[in-house]
Parts: C-alpha cells; structure tokens; sequence
C-alpha cells in the first residue's frame, strides 16, 4: 500500500524539478513512510511513498524498472494472484529480480500491453512510462478500492493517490465545483468523476487512460482524455440455471474462501477488523480456517449500548479463537473530529469515518495490514434500504399521491430519539424516503436534504432540475442489464456508492494511519458470481444476505446468523447537542457563512437552532455542513498546501536516468 504522483509535460520535453514531486509525495507521506522514490526523465516526472508489505528489501523499491529501463512503474496496491503469474511470465523469458507483486505488473504488461489488466485479481492505482511508445499508461483496479485523481491544463497533466498531492503544484487552482457541491450535499461524498475542485477529476473504478507524450495533445483539456472502460459487473441470472440453493451456497463459499487466502500473503504482520457483523464474522472464520497462524482480531465499542457491537464480536473472537484485541472508547470528540479532517482532502460527511480511524488506529499498533468485510452489503443485499425499497412498493407506493403526501407531512412530526436505530427514527426515515419516486430507488433512502431544500441552504446556485438529477440516476440504474429492481438498485451502490463512500472511508482513515486494508469482498469473482445470482438468493423477501447466511450456517453463530444489521457508526447526532455543539456553533456561525458566502446562514442558523432544541433532528445535514466548513477552512480558503512559484516547475535532470 503506497502514495503514487506525477507529472507529465504533453509536449514530451519539459523536464520536472525533483523538488516539486518530493512536495506532491510529501503531502502522502502517511500512505508511505517507509520509502520514497522519484523518477526524472524529459517530460515525465514520477513519486512514491512506500507502505512495505511484500518483499521488504531494497529490490522492491519504486520507481521499479524493466531489464532495459524501457519501462518505469509507480504502484498503490497488491495484486494478489502475483505468484500464479510469476511462472507463466518467466516461461514467456521474463526475469524477475524481487519477490515484489510490484514486478509483476511490469512483465505482465510488456507481455499483454494493456490486455494485462484482465489478468490481475488485486486493487490497484499504477501509472507505467513506456518509454518506446512515448506514453504513461494509468490504470485504477475494477472496484476502485485505491483512489486516482488527475488535472490537465493543456500543458501539463498530473495524477496523484490523493486530491491533496495536486494542490502541491501551483499551477492547479482551487475553484469550487459548484455542481460537485450540490451532489455532495445529496449523497454526504462526490460521486465520481467530479471531486471538488473544477478541474480535478478522479479514475472511476475498472478505467483506464493513455496520455501521449509526443506533442500531439499539447493544449487538450482534462476533458479530451476519455477514460476507458476494462470491466464491468453485469447483473442477470445465468440463462437456463437450475441449480440447488446447497450448490450455490458452496461456490460462494469456495470462492469466498479462495478470495480470503489470497490476502493472507504478507511480510508483515495481519489481522482483521471485527465488528461483530456478518460480513467481518465471515472473514475472520476464514481466515481461522485457511490461515497458519492464529488470527488478529480488533474491535472498538463506545459506552452507548446502541452503538456496540462488541458482544457480538466477542462471541466470534471466542468461536475462532483469535488473540482478540478490544478498546472500549470515550474519544475527545473535537479532537477525533480533527483528525479525521486533516486526513481527507475532499468533503466527506460519511460519519462511519470516525470509527473507522479509531479503530484502524487500534489495529496499526500491532499489525501492518488488515482484513475487512467492506462490500458484503452491497454484493448480498445488506442495506436496510434494500428491505425498505421493498417495503415501499408494497405498501406506501401503492397509495394515491395525496395519501403519500400525508405520510411524507407526518414523518415531520415524529419525535427524534438519541438511539441509533429504533421504530420511530425507522419510519421516519421510511416516510420521508417516500417524497423521491419510486423509479429513483437508489437514491431515496440515502439522501437527507427534500426537494427544494438546496436552493434554500445555498447563497447563489439554485437546485439543479429535477429532470437532469432524474436521468442521472436512471442511467446509472440502466447500466445493470437487468429489468430487476433489486439487481438496478445493487448495481448502482456497487458502482458509486461503494467506490465513493466505502472505500474512500477506508482507504483514507487506514492510510491516515499508514494500516493497509484488504477486503476479501472485493475480489472481483465473488463480484460477478453475486450479481448472477438470482434476487430472491440476495434477499428474499425481507430477510437480507439470504445465500451468505445459508452458506456460513455451520461456521457462524446463530446469534450472528440472525443478529439484525446495525452498521459501523458513532454517536455523532448526540455529539452535535453536546461535545460538539460549540464546535458547530463556531463552524456555522451567520457572520462566518455571510462571509464565506456559499450557504445561507439564516437557513442554516434555523436548522442548528431546531436540532440543539431536541424538536428536530438535522444531524445528517448539520454533520454535512460542519464536515464541509471543517473541510473548507484546511483547502478552500487556506492555500497553506500550495507550494512553490510556478517557475520552480521545471529543471534540467542530470545524473538521473534517462528514459
């Protein structure tokens, strides 16, 4: 696990001063500190930071180069089926001089060209200078569990692991995305391919891009850069299957099992998250059952009863024997909150932030690298929103349109309560999920602001048209190739929510920690095997996860088996009336907004007023709001990340290699 950066001159002869890639790698240093690495040659300067997990000697340092230096490769990730390649590379008469997955990649490219990604089961953000072809090839792996930004004027293109690392260079300004803003504030992330900045984009999940170092794209856009597409997940039932619910259920095992082992290779010390949900419960069972050693386990719970799991963690800890380790935490919330600010670079209201860094926190004082149950949910049809969708349209989406308008008026005139879940936050949550049409399914139970209520918070752009946010949504649902609503909705939260929410969370808390983070998951098997489930096998009728269940029966607990879903959370709505109400009042105080000028603060002032009087709860967009203002004062209004004078840029690169 590392932090890779670069910059490209387009016309194939600006040369790139070592001092501005030691800035842009600098700002990553925490993905990386135990190694640095740059590469100059003309128009191709590259940087890393090294996290050691695989081959910790020096031949595993990057930049790593080819037998005859026709190739340079920076690297954030592991490829998991490195040795199943190593063999097949070296009959084709590669040689290979390190135990490094990193080599992997090189061979695997010069013997496939760009058909190499196929071959790779890992996560990955790479960019490869071929100097024979005059190009920087960049590829981000199929789920987008490791991040890639890049930015373009027309001169210059530069790419990094972390939004941050581009601010390093002078020439990237920081011009608010207002579109990115309004999407933000909808989903509490920014939907790839925007970021927050105008300008920056990211990689999306399974793309690919080819930049021409020859002269000939000199003066493009970032927008003239078309990513492509190397993978996608289709949903459908194989045709003419009839298989038992026993044979499914022993695939998936097998493949889950297989995914497992390989991410146990490690020359550093392993162990595994473990909330006591059935996703982590699965990983750690396997791990007990494929792995040598005796598992890690680390679990963190908080004095409110209905923010722990820890119970349930422990009973797994117990089943499978792991040396266990347990933290019961009274955090300084505005420290935490801090903290978990500085680690990200665009705004992210995603509250499970906050856990997930206490608790990689935990993990790094005694491993390197982490197993974790991230995308069991949106592979099996975990969420709650999936059962309410179902539920919806049922029920509530049947009724007349002035029945569902009363629903939707009540939902505002339920009570909140300090619970985490609980009847009346659940139907309120129902209720008002019902104000979007049912046809927009992903989005309606994950959205906090109701029509018309962005026009209101923000100062000078309006909400965007309903129609345009519709066609938006309904495409990303159409890309599943399936008519099934369930399999539309899974698809969408596979291709955006997951890369967006869950693994920028923890792909960024872990890293702010320098922890490496495996999702067995995630491997891209046990992708396409779920989608090709049939619905009923993912969630039948109300029951979530139905084949994982079934499949680990004999392994789990009951009590985790049936244990309802409660998610890895903190008590951050009661925080905002209490540790961190000062905090808030600070952050959207009316003479700060009015000078900031994005939101409205007689809006926002009413919303903070509601919520610290216990008559409404706005947790989710006050959360929103602080998370961006917390956000706003570390990149938007500071330039204190910006580095040299843009003639510091470019140097002549003698002694270095020369591609």
């Amino acid at each position: 696990m590392c932090g890779i950066c670069g910059v490209l001159g387009l016309d194939g002869h600006l040369t790139i001063a070592e001092p501005v890639l030691r800035r842009m790698s600098a700002a990553q240093h925490h993905r990386g500190p135990d190694d640095e690495g740059f590469f100059r040659a003309p128009g191709v300067g590259f940087g890393f930071q090294r996290l050691a997990i695989l081959d910790l000697t020096p031949t595993g340092h990057q930049p790593m180069t080819n037998e005859d230096e026709s190739l340079w490769l920076i690297f954030n990730g592991e490829i998991y089926n490195y040795r199943e390649l190593v063999p097949e590379l070296e009959r084709a008469g590669h040689q290979f001089r390190s135990r490094s997955d990193s080599e992997v990649i090189l061979h695997g490219y010069e013997q496939w060209g760009t058909e190499c990604l196929q071959r790779f089961n890992g996560m990955f953000a790479f960019a490869i200078w071929d100097r024979r072809a005059r190009r920087v090839f960049i590829a981000r792996d199929r789920l987008g569990v490791k991040p890639l930004y890049y930015w373009s004027d027309g001169e210059l293109f530069a790419f990094g692991s972390e939004l941050k690392s581009l601010l390093a260079l002078p020439q990237v300004p920081r011009e608010l995305d207002t579109d990115a803003l309004r999407a933000y504030l909808t989903y509490e992330y920014v939907p790839t391919p925007r970021s927050i900045f105008r300008n920056i984009a990211k990689l999306p999940a399974g793309h690919a891009l080819e930049i021409p170092l020859d002269g000939t794209r000199a003066g493009a856009r970032t927008a003239d850069w078309r990513p492509h597409s190397y993978w996608n997940v289709q949903f459908g039932t194989d045709a003419g299957s009839h298989r038992t619910l026993d044979e499914y259920a022993e695939e998936l095992r097998s493949l889950l099992r297989a995914a497992v082992a390989r991410r146990l290779i490690s020359d550093v010390p392993l162990g595994a998250f473990l909330s006591g949900g059935i996703d982590s419960s699965c990983v750690v069972a396997l791990m007990a059952e494929v792995g040598t050693e005796r598992p890690k386990t680390f679990s963190i719970g908080f004095a409110e009863e209905t923010f722990s799991e820890l119970r349930y963690a422990e009973m797994v800890a117990r089943r499978f024997n792991t040396e266990h380790h347990v933290e019961i935490l009274n955090p300084d919330a505005r420290e935490l909150i801090a903290a978990v600010a500085d680690a990200l670079d665009e705004p992210f209201a995603d509250a499970s932030a906050l856990p997930t860094y206490l608790v990689s926190r935990m993990a790094r004082q005694h491993v390197t690298v982490a197993l974790a149950g991230d995308a069991g949910d949106e592979l099996f049809a975990g969420y709650d929103w999936y059962r309410a969708q179902r539920l919806a349209a049922a029920t509530v989406d049947r009724l007349p349109e002035s029945a569902r308008g009363r629903l939707r008026a009540l939902a505002a005139h339920i009570s909140p309560t300090p619970k985490k879940k609980g009847p009346r936050n659940i139907a309120r949550r129902l209720l008002e999920g019902t104000s979007l049409p049912a046809a927009l399914q992903q989005v309606r139970w994950q959205t906090f602001w109701q029509a018309g209520d962005l026009s209101q918070v923000l100062v000078s752009e309006t909400d965007a048209p309903a129609s345009d946010r519709d066609a938006e949504v309904l495409a990303l649902l159409a890309g599943s190739g399936s008519a099934v609503p369930l399999d539309q909705q899974q698809y969408a939260d596979i291709k955006r929510y997951l890369p967006d929410d869950i693994l920028v969370k923890v792909d960024r808390m872990s890293m702010a920690v320098s922890l490496e983070t495996r999702g067995p998951f995630l491997d891209y098997t046990l992708v396409e095997f779920a989608a090709r489930l049939p619905a009923a096998l993912r969630l039948h009728g109300l029951d979530t996860k139905y084949l994982l269940k079934y499949a680990m029966r004999d392994l789990l607990p009951d009590a985790i088996i049936h244990r309802p879903k409660l998610g890895f959370n903190i008590p951050y709505k009661n925080w905002l009336r209490q540790e961190l109400r000062d905090l808030m009042r600070e952050a959207l105080a009316p003479a700060r907004l009015r000078a900031q000028g994005i939101f409205q603060p007689a809006y926002v002032d009413g919303l903070v007023r509601e919520h610290l009087a216990g008559t409404r709860d706005h947790a989710h967009q006050l959360w929103q709001l602080l998370m961006f203002e917390l956000w706003s004062e570390r990149y938007l209004t500071s330039a204190s990340s910006a580095s040299a004078p843009a003639g510091e840029l470019y140097a002549p690169v003698p002694s270095l290699p020369q591609a």
